[in-house]
């Protein structure tokens, strides 16, 4: 692999995927695979405690044959990421009456067993041979004209706007568990129109925080304080409450913007004339 600096190495490979030439750069950042794998040590520690915990609760049980503990210890190894069980097996002999037994006791025998919890080495391996590591592709084949380096800083400049726009997935009010599509395109044409208003967004937050520096002004944010650098959300946030009010008299129409402030007015303005004259500030 190449170094790209002290944090970022690379590797370059071709590609042919979705039946386009491309070339693939294979980039591990080592401050992310550092980050990542404290994370998924924290995830195996807590996954220890309740596996442990579970796996006790169910070895303090009785059992009427071998297969019930075989599959009341798999239903619970489902659950696990990290875990595996190794497990020794026994019969026991329980008497029907408390007591001391005698000649004449009945009994029963029952199956019961240990269980040692021991971490799956090979999956955890696995997760942690991926951890800072991302594939960057373009189907610019001439390195002479996009070099790998380049491809890097262009893809680490683009990653501060578009890609952050992904987290929203993350906010419970977008309901991304409970989307479902069948068909595997639909899922690609998701991802095409959602990659394509991330870039649209990327461009109005970016133009925004341009006019505002270059005339010298600020908007409030979420706390009030005047800033340079807002996030279009924000802006978005300002501009709820704008309604359009359609008057009908005739064969003609009058349309009026309702509740447009002096800060919604500064706002559009940013945009350039064509979005004034949609809101009728062409003055």
């Amino acid at each position: 692999m190449q170094v790209a600096n002290e944090d970022t190495r690379y590797a370059e490979v071709g590609s042919y995927y979705a039946g386009v030439k491309q070339r693939w750069l294979l980039v591990l950042h080592e401050p992310s695979r550092q980050r990542q794998d404290a994370t998924l040590q924290k995830r195996i520690d807590k996954e220890h405690k309740a596996a442990k915990k579970a796996l006790q609760r169910l070895a303090n049980k009785d059992y009427g044959c071998e297969d019930a503990i075989c599959k009341a210890v798999d239903a619970l190894k489902k659950k696990w990421h990290y875990h595996d069980a190794t497990l020794t097996i026994r019969t026991e002999t329980r008497y029907r009456q408390p007591g001391r037994p005698t000649e004449d006791s009945r009994s029963d025998t029952v199956w019961c067993f240990d269980a040692e919890l021991v971490e799956d080495d090979a999956r955890i391996e696995a997760t942690r041979r991926t951890h800072g590591k991302y594939v960057i592709a373009t189907n610019e084949l001439d390195d002479t004209r996009l070099s790998a380096q380049q491809m890097l800083t262009i893809y680490k400049s683009q990653s501060s706007s578009v890609e952050r726009g992904f987290r929203f997935l993350k906010d419970p009010m977008f309901f991304a568990d409970s989307l479902f599509l069948k068909k595997p395109s639909r899922i690609m044409a998701l991802l095409m129109v959602m990659g394509l208003s991330l870039l649209v967004y990327a461009l109005a937050e970016h133009h925004i925080r341009q006019e505002l520096a270059e005339r010298n002004e600020t908007l409030p944010d979420q706390t009030g304080k005047p800033t340079q650098r807002p996030t279009a959300r924000r802006v978005f946030q300002m501009m709820e409450g704008v309604d359009v009010l359609v008057i009908e008299q005739g064969d003609t129409q009058q349309w009026l913007i309702l509740n447009l402030t002096d800060l919604r007015k500064q706002i559009v303005r940013l945009f350039g004339p064509h979005v004034r004259k949609l809101y009728d500030l062409l003055e």
